[in-house]
Order: structure tokens, then sequence, then C-alpha cells
């Protein structure tokens, strides 16, 4: 899906960065790609008595603009004078941001397929373990680049390619295989604009860079980079406690596709292997050579696979992304807010972005960043739940909540008007203030300020944000609600043709649909993060507990009037039929309804008659409720929007935030089979052992379903069957932090390590103790690790194993897994906590009538 737009010439960046005062540019103009040296005059704004120009700070007072000869003089400008009393200047600082947004006006018209993405993948001949990229001293035994699917490939043996979009080029040693990569790297059609892979950025730029280095120089290295120069900076390792290098590739903006995934994706997994997501996503793995003690010894006895083991490497990252669409993601991301590629991944420089440039267009200039201090606020509401099973429970949600809330009261630092003082009200709290405002008690809060006397919306931590004017917040915040609108509009209008059609081109327009309105959520979130953020330029706790405070009254507000409505409607008093609330949704329970109304109908009908009185009465009962509120607490506008998601005909809860629905419909998308949704619940989780997470699902469907006697019967199978599957499918993911904190030179690890670094060290130990190190990878701070119990006595003296991908066998451990402590903790534990939420049994309880 290229996203096209050429009502005008096409003009946009691929890269840009700063560098000795200048700009370095590479895009595209009308189609044709540009590279670009660019003298920049930035500008910041200064304090005026005079309005000529019509320039103007947040709160309206006059500023001159400035502008500067280049770069360098503006810094040195700033640093001369921001120690200066009573001295202040206006505007951003990030001069890149602002050319950026100077040279290219208005929305951003770009082509991604013209944008030059290669695909990059390299292989290393290590006989010590996993390579280390800092000194780089084994050779490279291949690399394999792809754009569009065609690939080159680059080794020093005869292989004949099988496939017609591969084209090999056979080399005489390393050093010729380098200049000959080197050539085509620097050619107009392989020379990057956009480079990705399956974690390019920790390993394969790096170690390409150090190899060229050790065999040729720096300066030949440096031709990675179309400007010839590579910036080096040492980094806080993004998973774990410890630092990396990365390698910038000048004029060329790095996309790791493992960080991609990481952000994008939406979930959790236990692996961030290649292999793991490939077999998770698209069903589809690496090249197997496990026939081979190692891919050093696939290279000496297997060349041929062993180069298809490459192109395969390369070939799994590209159809991810034909699935996913991540990339194109980042693109619409990236120019919809004028930012580099790599800044999608961030939240405070998109949004800093974001809002300078919308204030620009109105003459408006940001405020210099400030340092305050921290502070917490409260979070999101979650009601008790009633624990075990209901019947026909249907959930409403609040769509964006926080964003709307932003948009409803007008939240932002340009209307905020003042904060009622605790000290004025004695026993303030937010508590308190919410009870009041369901009890319709707001005259309590109002005689302690002047409410009436200025035009104020008022949220539920007593904060007044002016109603003359939209806060840019709350502009910005509608803009991106609007695009994500648009992508699920068309995401579930797909799903409703799929579940006709079974077309499985619609599977993909759906998941295409589906990560640009997720991303675009992303995004809106992002917003509300930005502003609880510290190092915001916006940053201030009380507009950020204004969101979260008065997110807690809308749901609790709802909550309530809702439960008053049902037991109206059915004649009770009192009764609860909110089964759970959290943050933004509520869960209401419809049994007594269909017991009273809806008995001996089909379940097809039930679903149709719940579906028609939450159109015809609940959900504008609801709406009435929000409206209400907003003119209640002289709301800016009203924008609580609460549908109806899912009818489920079965629904459990074990805890807060953990419960499985039994769905038949979801926001109007009718199944032929019940789907189950699962929150918190292990099955769902990535620390539960994989073959457990796959049979929980298993259990919940014979829950839902059957009976118990069919459940009895499948934990019993189970338990047979576990006890033969190989320890990779047994044991539990974790990832590891703490190795440094918890490492003991003498007993090898502190008390209350946690149970998983326990088994890394000993693993580490074990390793060095066999002289393994260098065959099998240490564990580090960040790693995905799995680990086993262990049968006692055994050879290690220890009840715990870690391991990256397989325990060695020189460890002598095989025999002393523990596969009944694994099954209990792995699969019985969960289950039982929903089973004992529905009074149900897992096993025979042979009782005295039994046995007499």
């Amino acid at each position: 899906m290229n996203i096209i737009i050429m009502e005008h010439q096409l003009h946009f960046f691929t890269n840009a960065f700063l560098h000795r005062g200048s700009i370095y540019y590479t895009g595209y103009d009308n189609g044709e790609r540009v590279k670009r040296k660019v003298r920049y005059e930035p500008y910041l704004f200064f304090s005026s008595k005079s309005n000529k120009a019509g320039w103007k700070t947040l709160d309206g007072k006059p500023v001159d603009k400035k502008t500067f000869d280049n770069i360098p003089e503006a810094n040195k400008f700033v640093r001369e004078h921001k120690d200066i009393s009573n001295f202040s200047f206006y505007g951003n600082t990030n001069y890149l941001y602002t050319w950026i947004n100077d040279t290219f006006l208005g929305q951003m018209q770009y082509d991604s397929s013209l944008i030059n993405v290669i695909f990059l993948d390299i292989e290393v001949a290590s006989d010590e373990g996993f390579p280390n990229y800092r000194n780089a001293i084994f050779p490279i035994t291949a690399i394999t680049i792809s754009k569009h699917g065609k690939k080159i490939t680059f080794g020093c043996k005869e292989y004949k390619p099988k496939s017609a979009d591969v084209a090999y080029f056979h080399c005489k040693n390393e050093k010729d295989m380098l200049q000959k990569f080197i050539t085509v790297w620097n050619n107009p059609q392989y020379n990057p604009d956009v480079l990705t892979g399956w974690n390019v950025e920790g390993f394969d730029i790096p170690y390409l860079y150090n190899r060229i280095t050790n065999l040729f120089s720096e300066d030949y290295a440096n031709k990675l980079s179309p400007w010839g120069f590579v910036e080096k900076k040492e980094v806080q390792y993004k998973f774990g406690d410890r630092t990396e290098i990365v390698y910038d590739l000048k004029g060329i903006s790095t996309l790791d596709y493992l960080a991609l995934y990481r952000k994008f994706s939406f979930k959790n997994q236990e692996s961030y292997s290649l292999n793991f997501i490939c077999s998770a996503e698209i069903d589809e793995k690496k090249t197997d050579y496990s026939e081979h003690d190692s891919l050093l010894e696939l290279y000496k006895n297997d060349y041929e696979k062993f180069i298809d083991y490459n192109i395969r490497d390369v070939e799994l990252v590209e159809k991810l992304d034909d699935k996913l669409k991540i990339l194109e993601q980042v693109f619409a991301i990236a120019y919809d807010a004028k930012v580099l590629y790599a800044d999608t991944l961030t939240t405070l420089r998109m949004w800093d972005t974001l809002i300078h440039n919308y204030l620009l267009e109105q003459y408006i200039v940001v405020p210099p960043v400030k340092k305050i201090p921290f502070a917490e606020i409260i979070g999101g509401y979650v009601k008790e739940p009633q624990i075990g099973m209901h019947k026909w429970v249907v959930s409403f949600d609040l769509t964006s909540l926080y964003p709307h809330l932003i948009m409803q009261y007008n939240i932002g630092p340009d209307t905020f008007v003042k904060k009622v003082p605790a000290n004025c009200m004695p026993g303030y709290n937010v508590e308190n203030v919410i009870s009041w405002i369901l009890k319709n008690e707001l005259d309590s809060v109002n005689k302690y300020f002047d409410r009436y006397d200025e035009d104020v919306a008022v949220t539920a931590n007593l904060c007044c944000y002016r109603k003359d004017k939209q806060s840019f917040l709350g502009a910005l915040m509608e803009k991106v609600y609007q695009d994500r609108f648009k992508y699920k509009k068309l995401m579930i209008e797909a799903q409703r043709e799929y579940e006709k059609t079974k077309d499985p081109e619609l599977k993909k327009k759906i998941a295409q649909y589906d990560y640009m309105q997720m991303a675009k959520k992303i995004q809106l979130n992002s917003g509300y993060g930005a502003l609880a953020n510290p190092y915001f330029r916006f940053y201030d706790p009380d507009n950020a507990e204004a969101v979260t405070a008065t997110g807690q009254l809308a749901i609790r507000w709802v909550a309530d009037r809702v439960n008053k409505y049902m037991n109206k409607l059915l004649t009770t008093e009192g009764k609860d039929y909110i089964i759970a609330s959290d943050t933004d949704s509520i869960y209401l329970s419809f049994n007594e309804i269909v017991e009273d109304r809806w008995k001996g109908c089909s379940t097809d009908q039930i679903i149709n008659n719940i579906d028609a009185a939450c159109k015809n009465s609940i959900v504008p009962y609801i709406d009435k409720c929000y409206v209400a509120l907003a003119k209640y607490t002289n709301a800016y506008k009203n924008c609580m929007v609460m549908k109806r998601e899912s009818i489920a005909e079965k629904a459990i809860w074990t805890a807060k935030k953990r419960h499985i629905l039994n769905v038949w419909d979801s926001e109007g998308v009718k199944y032929d089979k019940p789907k189950l949704k699962i929150h918190g619940i292990e099955s769902v989780r990535s620390s539960t052992p994989s073959s457990c997470r796959e049979n929980i699902k298993k259990v919940l469907n014979i829950i839902m379903n059957e009976d118990q006697a069919s459940l009895i019967k499948f934990v019993e199978d189970f338990r047979e069957e576990f006890k033969k599957l190989p320890v990779d499918e047994i044991a539990f993911p974790r990832s590891i932090s703490g190795i440094k904190k918890y490492k003991d030179t003498s007993s090898l690890y502190k008390k209350a390590c946690p149970i998983q670094v326990k088994g890394a060290l000993i693993y580490n130990h074990l390793l060095s103790e066999n002289k393994l190190d260098k065959k099998f990878p240490m564990v580090y701070d960040g790693d995905k690790i799995k680990f086993v119990y262990l049968k006692m006595p055994n050879p290690v003296h220890e009840y715990v194993i870690s391991f990256t991908s397989i325990i060695p066998e020189q460890f002598g451990l095989k025999k002393y897994l523990d596969y009944n402590t694994q099954f209990e903790k792995g699969f019985l534990d969960p289950v039982r906590t929903i089973t004992d939420a529905i009074g149900w049994k897992l096993e025979h309880v042979t009782s005295l009538e039994d046995f007499l």
C-alpha cells in the first residue's frame, strides 16, 4: 500500500541532520532524488513592546523575531544569555525541525514507492559463540541486501541461486566481498534511504563498520554513509541495564525492524527472535540447520544451505513488513508530524514538533523548556469486579478517553485559568469531588470559588479552563482522532465484508487498516503521555491529573447512571448490574433481561435483541448522561462517545483486569462461532510456557462451551502429553534484568534474587566452568531467556536453570527436569484461578459414596 499524494509536485525528505552548523539533507523533488548541504538562518523570539509583526506568546504577550546568520551564531547567543535574569527567549532551539517546517510547507506530499528501502543481513564465521561487534575479529561470510524482493548476495564460494530474484556475487575472499558490497551499496539503485533488518542497529551495522575498518580503514568504512561520515555514540541499551554503541550512517535512516515491531505490533511476545516472531505472525520460519552443530559448521559443510539461510533471513523480514506494513505507518506518521522517521519511536519530540508547527502557523511561539519537578498523580479507575461466571454480558467503551477529555474540558497550558487550592476546602481530595458530583452536590464545590464569575470548564481535580478559545492540545487531538476514526471505519467495513465472503485479500486490508488506526491511537495516547512527562516542554502535573481524575469521574458517572436505569427497568433496588469497569469500559449484565423477556429464544435472536436494545435504549441513554455531565461541569463541549463493543454469551472474572468473554458480536461484526476475548489471563501472557498458553486457551473454550467432565478429561490427557514435550515448550519465558545487581562472587547470587536471574547466573557459571562460553552465548541484562525447575538432588545442586535457546548437554541436567512442578506452576495454577472462580474441579474427587 503506497501512499501517494499527487496534487502538487512531490517534495519530501528522507533524512536530515545537523553537522558543523550546516544541514545535510536527502530526499526527493518531483520524483528526483536529491542530496544537498543547506545553509540555514535560524530564528528565535524575544519580548517586545510593539506587536507590528503579530508574533505573540501563549499568553498573548508581543514578541519580535530575531534571525541569525547561521546555527552556530544562534547557539552561541543562547549560551551567553541563558543565565541572565529577567531575560527570556521563545521558539524551538532544535533548528533541524524548524528548518523542516520552513522548507516543507503545508501538508507533506510524498510517494513511499520512491523511498529506497534496503533490507540487510550478514553472517559471521565465529567459533566462539555470538561474535562481538566491538572488536569484529571474525570474518564476514555472507551479505544479502534486498530491495522490493530483488536480492543481491555476496559470498566467497560457489553458489547457484534458486530464484530469479537472487543475484549472487562470487568473491575471491572477504576483502573482495566487502569491496564489491561497498560498490553496490553506493550505486544509486541500492544506496539506501532507509536501512532495515532484524537487529541491524544492534549487530549488522556495527559489525560491518568495524570489520571494514579492521580490514581497510575507517575512511573506507565511512563509505557506508552517502556523506562519507559515521557518528558513533554510546547509549543505554533499550531493553536492559547495559550500554551499546550506535553507528549512525549519516544520510541513511536506520529503522531496525526489531525495534519497529516492539513499538508498533502492540504485542508482548515471549521471544523477539526472528524465528519466533515470523512463526507467530506469518507462520514461516528460518532455514533449519539442526543437523549441524553450529552456523559455522553449516558454512563449512553445506555452503549452499548456508547461503539459503542468509537469503531466507532477509526474505522473512520483507514478508513480515509486507503483512504488517509498519514501514508505511512510520512514513505516514513522520510526514504528518514533520519529524524524522526515527522520531516515530518516541513521544516527546513528535508532540513537541506537532505543537510547535501548529502554533507557528497562528503566529504563536513556544516557550523555552523549563525543568519542573515530577509529581505523582492519580491513575485510571478500576472497579472491584464481581468474581465468577456471568451470562449475557455487554461491554461499552469510551472512545479515546484521555484525548477526548482534553478536548471536552479544553485542557491546555494556554487555557488554564486556576486551580482551587487544597487549603480552601477542608477534606478536599479528588475522591471527594467525584463523590460530590456523582451525588449532584457540585454546589459543595462551587462555594469555594467564583465559578460563575468566569465562563470556565471544571475538571475533577478542580482545575478551571477557558472556553472562549480552543486549546492547542484539544485542536491537535481532534485532528489525530479524525484520522484514526477514518482508518477504524475502513477496518470494520472490511471485517464485515470478510465475514460474508471469507476473501483472503480482505484479511490483508483488515490488518493494514488495523495497524494504521492503532498507530493513530498510539499517537493520540502518547499526547497524554507527553503531557505527563516532566521532560515535556508543556509539562504540568495539574493538567495531567485533570485528565486522569476526570477520566475517573467519566467512567464512574456512567456506571452509576446505568445502574439506576437498569434497576428502574427491572423493578429492582440497589442491585449492581455493572460487573466490572476499567478506566474507559463498563461491563453490563443483560442476563435478567434475557431471562425475563427472551427466554426460549435462539442464541442468534438473543444477540439481535441485545444489539437492538443497546442501539435504541442503552447507548442513547448513555449519550444523555454524558450531555448532562458536560453541562454540569460546564465543559467546553461534550466529547464523550461510548459505544457498544462486545456481546458475550458467557464471561468470567477472576480479579481486576483479568477476564474472559465468549464473544458473538464485536462492534456490529457477528461471528459464525463465538470468539474468546481474553484479558490478563495466563493464556495471553508472554511469561507463560508456550505449550501451556495454547492449552489454557483450549481450557477456556471447554469452560465456555462444554462441561466439567470434558475439562477433567482434557487435563488428564494434557498431563501425559506434557511429559513428552521438549524443554523449550515447557519452560517459563522471561526478560533478564539484574545480572550485575544480584551477582555474588562467592555464592553466585545474592538473597532475594529473582528466580529467572538466579537461573541465568547459574547458567553463566556452568558455561564458564565447562569452558562452553565461546560456544554458547552468556546471558546479559535485557536478554530474553527461559527457565525450568530441576528435581533435587542434581549435579548442580540448584532447583532452577535458565537458558537462551538450549540447555547444553554438557550440563548433564536432562533427566533432572521437573516436569511435575512445571505442569503445576505453568498450567494447573493459572487454570485454577479460573475454575476456583466458577466452582469447577480439575480432577475427579472420590467421595465415600463412590468408594462404597
